[in-house]
């Protein structure tokens, strides 16, 4: 890559960054704020906080496409304004329901509609022709934004509560909220001084090369939809079984999700750097990265569901303990890269869809997690933890089917071409 593309990269990870930043500092107190400066119950205040996580999901899902229909950079950057005036809008409106609630539409609109599109930008800027694979890095990056975000914002959103109360928490987004939409006009002035192979390419790619996208493409999407509904199991059902399995389990949780904050930038980091120094990567290596995720998660909750027989071997703390760890190395590994296959594997015009399809699985996996914590509670844990495993191993089946799917087509492809 030239200094251009680099520099161009940096600034978009730190528009990130800002973004994040101000959108973690705002919605850590959010439901705080609605009922003791609005006087909200808890159920309106949940409310209003699902409406507004809701909107984003559903503004995402078509923002991706409108950025491929449009000018993505003018999308993006509606976005940001919109945005910011949904952070002035919350310090200034009046603190009545309604106002808040237009704030919040308001917000959500401009979240959504940059969310997808970021991800775009950052994948065309790698500038991979063909079947050139060396843009995960870049990807893993921006995770890692994330994991750095929860790390800080949470506890500066606290600290600025306490200090000069919600309004403080509204201007402090709103600064952070401009910095990320100054960042994006830099890289956006880069972005258009580089010659990229999307945005002039005309020609339509060979039949092989669609076809092996697009069986990536489908395929990737269903397996990260199964294995991203037992992920999202670890927040509650981890909490449950540490309750009931461990002594002083619930400390115990606590003290493993804010020690998870360090453990995933350490790991998101150490990723980064593995990736980097892969000077080209092929699609064999790609779905093995997520098939190594798969099995240590599935390591993890074996763990787990059999932690009274191990426990004789190990202390019942050490298993969970072992089985977080894992879980975030698991995630660490298959979020980024899920998220670069699904923008590599997708049609030229159509890479904004795709990511905004890749929210909305996400969003689907977390919005089961009521399906676990329904199997658990009613049923029994033994049973839950058995769903769960069963999951992944048909996840593990279906990505060895893949490789050998894939490997099938590249090897037909290259007899075809002697």
């Amino acid at each position: 890559m030239n200094e251009t593309q680099k520099s161009s990269i940096a600034f978009l990870i730190f528009s990130k960054l800002f973004n994040r930043l101000a959108f973690y500092l705002m919605i850590t107190n959010l439901t705080s704020y609605l009922m003791n400066s609005l006087n909200m119950a808890h159920e309106m205040a949940g409310g209003y906080y699902s409406i507004f996580y809701g909107t984003i999901t559903f503004i995402t899902f078509f923002s991706g496409l409108l950025g491929d229909l449009k000018n993505r950079a003018k999308v993006v950057t509606t976005g940001f304004i919109i945005l910011t005036i949904g952070y002035i809008a919350l310090v200034f409106l009046p603190h009545m329901q309604g106002a808040v609630m237009v704030a919040l539409i308001i917000l959500a609109l401009g979240l959504g509609l940059v969310g997808p599109n970021m991800t775009v930008f950052l994948g065309n800027t790698y500038n991979e022709k063909g079947t050139e694979i060396f843009g995960l890095p870049g990807f893993i990056l921006f995770s890692m934004v994330i994991n750095l975000v929860v790390f800080i914002a949470p506890p500066l959103s606290n600290y600025l509560k306490h200090l000069l109360g919600y309004s403080s928490i509204f201007f402090v987004a709103v600064a952070f909220a401009l910095t990320s939409l100054l960042l994006f006009l830099k890289f956006k002035a880069n972005y258009s001084q580089l010659d990229l192979h999307i945005e002039n390419n005309t020609k339509q790619p060979d039949v092989t090369y669609i076809n092996i996208n697009t069986t990536l493409l489908v395929s990737t999407l269903f397996i990260y939809a199964l294995i991203g509904f037992v992920l999202f199991q670890k927040g509650m059902i981890f909490k449950y079984s540490l309750g009931e399995f461990v002594n002083q389990g619930f400390a115990l949780e606590q003290t493993l999700t804010d020690a998870g904050k360090y453990i995933s930038i350490i790991l998101a980091g150490m990723f980064a750097i593995v990736a980097i120094r892969m000077k080209q990567l092929t699609w064999k290596g790609i779905l093995n990265i997520i098939l190594t995720g798969t099995v240590i998660c599935t390591i993890a909750w074996v763990m787990i569901a059999a932690n009274k027989p191990l426990s004789e071997l190990m202390g019942k703390k050490s298993i969970f303990i072992n089985a977080f760890v894992m879980i975030l190395i698991a995630e660490t590994l298959i979020s980024p890269t899920v998220s670069y296959i699904v923008y590599r594997t997708s049609p030229e015009r159509y890479k904004g869809l795709f990511q905004g399809l890749l929210y909305a699985v996400a969003a689907i996996s977390l919005s089961s997690l009521a399906i676990g914590v329904s199997l658990y509670k009613n049923a029994s844990p033994s049973i839950a933890f058995i769903f769960f495993i069963a999951v992944l191993a048909t996840s593990l089946v279906l990505i060895i089917v893949l490789k050998s799917a894939v490997r099938k087509k590249v090897i037909s492809d290259e007899i075809k071409t002697i």
